[in-house]
């Protein structure tokens, strides 16, 4: 998939993905989540939507430095 919504489903993390090297765009507002750990496995993504959630701490975002094509 190019582009996976996940908008409004009550998530608490992103983590536990698949490889998706097609994945550029991943929505997910208005969630609960406050952890990630996937970006090493979307090595082409370029857009995510996070507003609306519970991430607290700029150390919560700290995987996504994984993300070298993230705009």
């Amino acid at each position: 998939y190019d582009c996976i919504d996940l908008t409004n489903n009550d998530l608490r993390r992103l983590d536990n993905f698949p490889t998706l090297t097609r994945l550029t765009m991943l929505l997910a507002s208005n969630n609960n989540i406050s952890s990630l750990q996937f970006a090493a496995r979307t090595p082409n993504l370029r857009m995510l939507v996070l507003n609306g959630n519970a991430i607290s701490q700029i150390a919560a975002l700290e995987d996504l430095q994984a993300a070298q094509r993230l705009e």
